[in-house]
C-alpha cells in the first residue's frame, strides 16, 4: 500500500475498522509481518483508554475480551515489564 493509499483509508463503522486492524499483517502487503505498525495501533489504542475511558468502564474490560486476548494483553505486558526491568 502506497502513502497516500494509507492517509486516504476511511471506515463506514468501527467493525470495518476492526476487521481492517485485525487483519492488519504491514502496509507492505499481507506477506510480512510489521510487528512495529501492530503495536504503534496497540499503543494508541492503550493512549486512547488512559485518556478517555471512565474507571468504572475499565473494570468492565474483560467482557469485551476472550480469554486468549486476555491472556495475549497479559503476555504482552509481562514482557514489557521485562524490558523495562533491564
Amino acid at each position: 500500500m502506497s502513502d497516500s493509499e494509507e492517509k486516504n483509508l476511511s471506515f463506514a463503522n468501527s467493525q470495518e475498522l476492526e476487521q481492517y486492524i485485525g487483519n492488519f499483517k504491514s502496509y507492505a502487503g499481507p506477506e510480512v509481518y510489521d510487528l512495529g505498525s501492530v503495536v504503534g495501533f496497540l499503543v494508541a489504542c492503550l493512549d486512547n483508554l488512559g485518556e478517555s475511558a471512565l474507571e468504572a468502564e475499565l473494570e468492565d474490560i474483560g467482557d469485551y475480551m476472550s480469554l486468549e486476548q486476555i491472556d495475549i494483553l497479559l503476555k504482552i505486558a509481562n514482557f514489557s515489564r521485562k524490558a523495562l526491568d533491564n
